[in-house]
């Protein structure tokens, strides 16, 4: 099998990173289709790519002309047959549930011609959850995009073609964006297998420690040089997404004792639609959260247990990766520094912090419940 040009791109779901990757798909110069069987969504549509593009812009990455000319690119359809008929790729990101995705994949792969590749863009469906709905194995592979950062993962399922994972890299660095090729799946792929331990950490210590979000924060912000903290970062996910990923039990030890009560901490909040940043309050108010003010940094005590419970969460994360063999240390600390937007990695954190002082950290984090001792043991045995 070749590497094949891509040209036209069809995008399956009109809803927030349907829109999203759509635009850039658009702006980068590809003739762009986008479907959903809802035509009240698909309505939508111009004003999600108008909110898009005005924070592209507002970072630098297009002008006006250019959405100007993208937007002459796209059409929306609820009629699927039209929308995938000239179409070389397909990405599709509906909502997040197996069974739903296996029968749109099962019709797209019907509908679609035998040269045309599909890929799903599930934050937490494997792609070995769907590949068996479709005949196109050999052009099947997860293509999964992050809102507000460059990176893209690419992981190819039990018969993807490496010529097709070539193609999704090339299209990937067409956009302006990083693909990361990872060697096999892995909940949460990289980025979000580091990010989850890290929020969950934040969410003990709200529980267990009784500290404030204002508290852990600004702990990570000033450890990290990080511009937010967790909780300001659950904010922007949308704690209703936070929630909805705690109602799925887990093997984790502390996950399932904390589970309970953080279901009971997010669900007022989710069910006032308290949901962050999208409906103006979460954990802080929106616009102008406490953490975006310029004084919120300075003079207010510094919690050291906090910073080292978190920075501990990601070390282990990555050592867990990286064990599992899903990523090479550069590229993990890559997707951290990329989709963190952050200056250090956590593999270039543990080379600072030292592998003494990242073992205390370690015991202390199992001795308090924060880390089960089985990864707590790969993690030791993983050190260099």
């Amino acid at each position: 099998m070749t590497i094949q040009d891509i040209s036209a791109v069809c995008f399956v779901g009109a809803g927030t990173m349907g829109c999203y990757n759509s635009l850039v798909a658009a702006l980068a110069g590809y003739t762009v289709t986008l479907y959903d069987r809802n035509e009240d969504v698909l309505r939508q549509v111009p004003d999600r790519h108008a909110e898009w593009a005005s924070i592209l812009m507002g970072a630098g990455y297009c002008t006006e002309a250019d959405v100007s000319n993208a937007a002459a690119r796209v059409t929306v359809t609820s009629d699927m047959a039209l929308a995938v008929a000239n179409a070389d790729l397909v990405s599709e990101s509906i909502f997040e549930q197996a069974q739903a995705k296996r029968d749109m994949h099962e019709q797209l792969d019907v509908a679609c011609a035998p040269h045309t590749i599909l890929t799903s863009n599930s934050s937490n469906i494997l792609i070995s959850q769907i590949e068996g709905a479709i005949s196109r194995g050999d052009r099947f592979a997860a293509l999964h995009s992050y809102l507000g950062s460059p990176l893209f993962d690419i992981v190819g399922g039990t018969n993807t073609s490496p010529a097709i994972i070539e193609t999704l890299v090339r299209y990937v660095e067409s956009l302006g964006c990083v693909p990361l090729v990872q060697y096999k799946e892995y909940p949460g792929y990289v980025l979000n297998a580091m990010i989850a331990p890290v929020l969950g950490s934040a969410l003990g210590m709200l529980l267990d420690d009784g500290l404030t979000p204002q508290q852990i924060d600004r702990a990570w912000m000033l450890s990290r040089n990080a511009s937010m903290g967790p909780c300001g970062m659950m904010d922007m996910f949308g704690l209703n997404v936070i929630y909805d990923s705690w109602q799925h039990p887990k093997t984790d030890g502390r996950r399932q004792r904390l589970q309970p009560a953080v279901l009971a901490l997010l669900k007022p909040l989710v069910d006032a639609g308290k949901l962050g940043v999208k409906t103006g309050e979460g954990f802080y108010r929106y616009p102008n959260a406490d953490y975006q003010g310029e004084n919120f940094l300075q003079d207010k005590p510094q919690i050291d247990f906090a910073s080292d419970a978190l920075t501990t969460a990601l070390i282990t994360s990555a050592l867990l990766l990286a064990h599992n063999g899903i990523a090479s240390q550069a590229d993990i600390d890559m997707a951290w520094t990329l989709g963190a937007h952050l200056e250090t990695g956590p593999f270039e954190i543990l080379a600072k912090l030292g592998n003494e002082r990242y073992l205390e950290l370690l015991q202390q984090a199992v001795a308090g419940g924060q880390i089960n001792e089985d990864d707590a043991l790969v993690a030791r045995q993983n050190l260099n």
